[in-house]
């Protein structure tokens, strides 16, 4: 069986090391380091996409915060 890291995403990309070290990251922000003990591997990568849309979200949400408030070019 191969690694979760050696399988490719729909865009091509092959996740590496630090990619993993990124992705945990993220998890244990949104969700909490109790949940991060409790998660399997398998669901952690099934969690991945879902952990991008609301990561998506967030950074939609604090653009437009920014445009609200006039920030000219807000990043």
């Amino acid at each position: 069986m191969l690694s979760p890291l050696q399988n490719k995403s729909s865009k091509g990309k092959v996740l590496s090391v630090n990619d993993y070290a990124w992705l945990k990251h993220k998890f244990i922000t949104m969700y909490g380091y109790d949940c991060w003990n409790e998660v399997t591997l398998r669901e952690f990568f099934e969690l991945v996409p879902e952990m991008m849309k609301e990561d998506a979200k967030t950074e939609n949400l604090r653009l437009s915060t920014l445009k609200y408030y006039g920030v000219k070019n807000p990043k």
